[in-house]
């Protein structure tokens, strides 16, 4: 199975390049090497048929196919169940093993046991790659995927061949994307946008300001009702207030969205950002209505909202198909499954269904291989078909050699070609009695389609000098991606001498943990197996040398931390998972410096990026503020080895990792060096703890009690 391949090539941009002092070194002179900085673009070719450096797949090159038909069926769940989306996790959850619990009540798929394998995301879009990234090896689809981090993966999953699943998934990138291996079975931010539009206008609002949280999942929304609320309908947008979440007040953004005396604000936020904003609201005393996106859509908002007149806030949601039998036999199993009836609301429905509906594409194409699996889901939810309404009447009238249109408990799933929803039941929500409840059921008005606006073209780009700005370019400049090649890794050629920085007492950059000289250790920011691995491979000893002292790199860090990072990048690490910090978490601070020390440092060396690490980089710049203190050093004069014949080279198609480049004796896949070239300190998170084969084979000595686990903490 050949994965696609694309987007890898990305032209290298002029960069500005400025003097600086960093701890004590002087400038290094720029020397531009002809191999390592072509003048021209980079284009990536596309691969012979055959090309035999290129694995045949980029995911489960390490579990053979006889292991895995042996073992269960995997479906991931990949949602936030902390951070901004957490009070949706447990219903989500919920959702999703009861379809678990049908499946295997009902034999399971193919005769093999169904596994769910739970990754949280922290709501974020870095946390969906890292997250992904983690279980990708070990599913066979994926699902519980959120707007933020459908977006991230878009092409990640693509390329992997990942039958996948949005059940909660409003952007509007997904309108003209997906339905190759990504479906969505939840109704786009275009029918919500186009709802709440048309809420406003039929409660005779004239004059509409808005209020909005920069992530795609609310922006995505709050750009359709403006789009339909100006164009279509003709309203006025007056204030509209864009803003980053994570602050410690909005009190400056809640002045300036109700400002004017507007009829409504419309608020897209998620619920942590949501409360303080409602909270302000009602501090004020402000009478406008307010229309609220899905994500607001929560118990916590209604609680914080009840003393308001009912109408005051109002919404707009998909509602179940309450009256089918699939409901019937959806409650029944998420009372024997989770204990309890189910909520409404959570998507709860959707995250059911998903799961219900790539058991039966599996069951249809008699296989768990992704090709086979995405040619049949179009044909379980679409008609023509035998209507079917649970697992086991689908499985039973395919069995029969049937054709079938299954019907869920979130209602109908037909399909688009694009893998969209085509229709579902909309319900305008008020705050009544401290909760959400629905007010009535409506039709979107087709007059207030979006296929006729007219859109005016977006404006010109402009350049942003700030200091952020300059980051950004250093960051849309580096290589787009790392050949990954471990040969030749030697850890003493990147050690440092550099002790001194621990002598005072700190806090840690990445958690904000505080340190003395007895728990303090000095950290490689971009870590030596990582730097060699994107690039480093062509350097001589002096350049690594001078890699592993480069006071650019090194940050004294709390000694805990520093082990759990190890060698992780921006996109491996996100807290500490065990040990004397268990739970300090990376900060929003520390995210935006570990980004932007990444950006400068790969600038400088020349490195590369994979597409994991480009996904949260350009995340986690866009959070970093216009005035970040970054330091943008020329590049250091690199001292390359001699080229060999069949040796990689910037204009060659990546070589990925394939399973004979892994070292035998470990799992997950390790890079096959000699000796005891690795240690815990060189691996990442992901790569984290290792199982040793056979105890006592353990040539990199990762094992140290023996017990055939090695790096736990």
């Amino acid at each position: 199975m050949m994965a696609v391949r694309r987007r890898l090539a990305r032209a290298v941009a002029v960069l500005a390049l400025f003097a600086f002092s960093c701890g004590g070194d002087g400038p290094v002179e720029l020397v531009v090497v002809p191999e390592l900085a072509p003048a021209e673009p980079l284009q990536t070719p596309e691969p012979a048929q055959p090309e035999p450096t290129q694995p045949e797949t980029t995911r489960k090159e390490t579990v053979s196919d006889s292991a895995r038909d042996e073992g269960p069926v995997k479906f991931g769940f990949l949602a936030g169940l902390s951070g901004d989306f957490a009070v949706w996790g447990p219903p989500s959850l919920d959702g999703a093993e009861a379809a678990i619990g049908v499946i295997n009540a009902s034999g399971g798929v193919l005769g093999r046991d169904v596994e769910l394998v739970v990754q949280d995301t922290q709501s974020t879009p870095e946390g969906a790659v890292t997250g992904y990234k983690r279980i990708r090896e070990e599913i066979d689809a994926l699902g519980g995927v959120e707007s933020d981090g459908a977006v991230a993966l878009l092409d990640t999953v693509a390329e992997d061949q990942m039958p996948t699943m949005c059940p909660a998934c409003g952007t509007t990138v997904l309108d003209t994307e997906g339905g190759n291996f990504l479906w969505r079975i939840s109704v786009s931010d275009t029918t919500f946008g186009v709802i709440s539009a048309q809420l406003a206008r039929d409660a005779g609002y004239g004059r509409v300001n808005m209020l909005v949280q920069q992530t795609e999942g609310t922006e995505s929304l709050a750009n359709v009702f403006r789009d339909v609320w100006e164009n279509k309908i003709g309203g006025e947008i007056g204030e509209d207030v864009r803003f980053q979440p994570g602050q410690d007040s909005y009190q400056a953004q809640v002045e300036q969205a109700f400002a004017g005396d507007p009829d409504a604000v419309y608020l897209g936020a998620g619920p942590q950002v949501g409360i303080p904003i409602i909270r302000e609201y009602i501090a004020r005393g402000y009478t406008a209505a307010i229309l609220v996106s899905p994500d607001l859509q929560v118990p916590d908002i209604a609680d914080v909202a009840s003393e308001l007149p009912t109408g005051r806030i109002l919404a707009a949601q998909v509602t179940d198909d309450f009256g089918s039998p699939a409901y019937a036999a959806f409650a029944a199993a998420h009372q024997e499954y989770a204990g309890k009836s189910p909520p409404t609301g959570f998507y709860e429905t959707n995250q059911f269904d998903q799961y219900i509906v790539l058991a039966l594409a599996m069951t249809a194409a008699e296989s768990t291989d992704g090709p086979d699996v995405a040619a049949q889901i179009y044909s379980i939810v679409n008609a023509p078909g035998t209507k079917v309404y649970t697992y086991a009447e689908g499985v039973a009238a395919l069995e029969r050699g049937e054709e079938i249109d299954y019907d869920g408990p979130s209602g109908s799933l037909e399909l688009n070609e694009r893998g969209n929803l085509i229709g579902a039941k909309v319900a305008v929500l008020h705050i009544a009695v401290g909760g959400f409840t629905v007010r009535d059921v409506i039709e979107l008005d087709p007059s207030l389609g979006r296929a006729t606006l007219q859109v005016a073209p977006p404006p010109a780009p402009t350049v942003d000098d700030s200091p952020r700005g300059v980051l950004v370019g250093l960051f849309d400049g580096l290589w787009p991606f790392a050949a990954q090649i471990s040969a030749g890794y030697v850890r003493e050629h990147y050690e440092h001498d550099r002790a001194d920085l621990c002598d005072t007492p700190g806090v840690d950059p990445y958690t904000g943990l505080a340190f003395d000289a007895s728990t303090c250790e000095v950290d490689h920011i971009v870590a030596p197996l990582e730097a060699h691995k994107s690039g480093g491979y062509f350097w001589a000893v002096e350049t690594r040398e001078q890699f592993g002292n480069d006071a650019l790199n090194l940050v004294a860090s709390r000694d805990c931390v520093r082990r759990s990072k190890g060698g992780s990048d921006v996109a491996e690490w996100s807290g500490v998972q065990s040990g004397d910090c268990e739970g300090a978490q990376l900060t929003v601070v520390g995210r935006c410096f570990w980004a932007a020390r990444t950006v400068v440092v790969k600038h400088r060396y020349d490195l590369a990026v994979d597409r994991f690490e480009r996904l949260v980089l350009e995340s986690a710049l866009r959070g970093c503020p216009s005035d970040i203190d970054v330091q943008t050093p020329p590049r250091a004069t690199l001292s390359t080895v001699p080229a060999t014949q069949g040796s990689p080279t910037r204009t060659t198609s990546p070589a990925w990792f394939k399973s004979d480049d892994c070292h035998p004796d470990y799992e997950p896949c390790l890079p096959h060096l000699p000796g005891d070239a690795l240690d815990c300190g060189d691996l990442s998170a992901v790569e984290r703890p290792v199982r040793v084969k056979q105890i006592g084979v353990d040539p990199y000595n990762l094992d140290r009690d023996g017990d055939g686990r090695g790096c736990t903490v």
